[in-house]
């Protein structure tokens, strides 16, 4: 009997990733001139992600370099569907393809994990780069001045009203 597992990760596949791309190709020819609240919150949270970047990476150069419980390899992550909405609408900077996990000497990791680092733009990244927290992060932002969590709270505020709204204006014509 052939393996009927289900792979974890939606839109894998480069045909499915090229579905997604067809359906906002064909979403904005057909509803383009209402989403202009969708395009202003995407600029908005590509703001929120650039403030956020720095003071991550500041974060992740004091945490991450012992860590024994890499998040990026320990996680299966992808772009979910309010990250796909907030890449095509906003920072204008579509992936190529659903973030993979490839082997590695340990064990598989995201195939974006260098020796360095992502090699992503914070604000191209799957949101969970950024909102997850491992709890020696977590301690280490109780003692900053402007609060990473309440600009992460921001970003998932803002994505939640733009899948709100896009789904209202496609949903219209129904």
């Amino acid at each position: 009997m052939p393996n009927s597992s289900i792979n974890p990760i939606p839109w894998q596949g480069k045909p499915e990733w090229q579905e997604v791309v067809l359906f906002f190709d064909a979403i904005e020819r057909v509803h383009g001139h209402a989403l202009g609240p969708v395009r202003i919150l995407g600029n908005k949270i590509s703001s929120l992600y650039d403030s956020l970047s720095d003071p991550i990476e500041q974060l992740c150069e004091t945490c991450c370099p012992g860590c024994k419980d890499v998040c990026c390899e320990r996680a299966t992550i992808w772009y979910d569907f309010k990250d796909i909405l907030y890449l095509y609408f906003g920072p204008d900077k579509f992936p190529h393809s659903q973030i993979k996990k490839i082997p590695g000497q340990s064990r598989p990791h995201c195939a974006n994990l260098t020796k360095t680092g992502c090699i992503l733009p914070r604000k191209e990244r799957p949101f969970v780069c950024t909102w997850y927290f491992c709890p020696d992060q977590t301690q280490a932002t109780q003692y900053q001045a402007q609060s990473i969590p309440e600009i992460i709270n921001k970003i998932k505020k803002l994505r939640n009203q733009m899948e709100d709204i896009f789904c209202s204006v496609t949903a219209s014509e129904l």
